[in-house]
């Protein structure tokens, strides 16, 4: 290789390498709460909205990676969860509707964002609609732009942390309310 040669393949070797530093920190650099918390709602409602189009599949997609490889992997969750909403519409129950609002603040740990979101769920039933509070657990890995969620069923903090290390101790999960019956 002559002088330039060997200068040019340097240049391009130097210029690659510092676009992908400034790619990298770009990618990296937050995003402010508030986007983030609007991606976390928009991201809940999507999953909300597949559970009751019953496509599990891509519930799973947005379900914490820890819980759905502890279901034993995306299709196994979807399976169960398959099995279990079948033998409660058996049992007379089926999801009406879901929603998800009252966020908390984003908390920023050393690798996620983590927050907290009420989830309320509508089951009919052959005596009127069940109505349930629970407490869903946001995390973003990627700074606020991609959400999973883990649904508590009422399960405290401490509990929840034993098998995920990674919650953060500022989260507040308050204690799950009764269900309400609203009669027919």
């Amino acid at each position: 290789m002559n002088d330039r040669s060997t200068f040019i393949m340097k240049y391009l070797l130097i210029t690659f390498t510092l676009l992908s530093i400034c790619t990298s920190l770009h990618a990296q650099k937050p995003l402010p709460d508030s986007v983030a918390k609007s991606n976390a709602e928009k991201q809940a409602l999507t999953m909300a909205n597949y559970l009751l189009a019953k496509d599990y599949k891509h519930f799973t997609a947005f379900t914490y990676p820890a819980i759905v490889k502890m279901a034993g992997g995306a299709d196994q969750m979807a399976q169960f969860m398959e099995k279990s909403i079948n033998d409660m519409a058996k049992e007379g129950f089926t999801f009406s509707n879901v929603e998800v609002r009252d966020y908390s603040r984003i908390i920023h740990t050393e690798k996620q964002l983590q927050c907290t979101l009420t989830e309320v769920i509508e089951l009919k039933n052959p005596d009127g609609k069940l109505i349930q509070k629970s407490t869903l657990i946001g995390i973003s890995g990627d700074k606020g732009a991609n959400w999973t969620f883990i649904d508590t069923h009422g399960a405290p903090l401490k509990k929840l942390q034993q098998t995920l290390k990674e919650l953060s101790n500022e989260l507040v999960i308050p204690a799950m309310e009764k269900p309400v019956l609203i009669a027919n």
